[in-house]
């Protein structure tokens, strides 16, 4: 079945890198059925145009618990929200970041808000 898949799609990736990347597609479907997601972390972004510098807020609901982290104004460019996400859960739960990152945290991410949007999103208290 892959075969025929591959071979009616016309890209510029080989026929073996497209049978992999498909394969890797399927199981993901299948994995998500089975392993529940444990996390929700939003993020908000913030972009500093005058000097480039990209800020973010985060929040994560532990989906069992409903327990809520907050991550205030940070500074931090690209994916450094899901580091700086994995560190706070770390912290909490005591486990490492290699466990957590394939417990599957749905990511939430918010580019473009204004600024008071973003500190505020990030405050610890209610």
């Amino acid at each position: 079945m892959l075969r025929n898949i591959t071979s009616t799609i016309i890209g510029c990736m080989p026929c073996d890198k497209m049978r992999l990347w498909i394969a890797t597609l399927f199981w993901y479907n299948w994995d998500m059925k089975t392993k529940p997601i444990r996390y929700i972390a939003h993020c908000k972004k913030w972009r500093d145009t005058i000097n480039g510098n990209t800020y973010h807020s985060v929040r994560i609901i532990n989906t069992k618990t409903k327990e809520e982290i907050k991550i205030p104004f940070t500074y931090g460019y690209g994916d450094q929200y899901k580091s700086s996400a994995l560190n706070a859960i770390c912290k909490k739960d005591n486990s490492s970041k290699f466990n957590l990152y394939h417990d599957f945290i749905y990511w939430i991410d918010e580019n473009n808000c204004l600024m008071r949007d973003v500190k505020k999103w990030g405050l610890m208290n209610k």
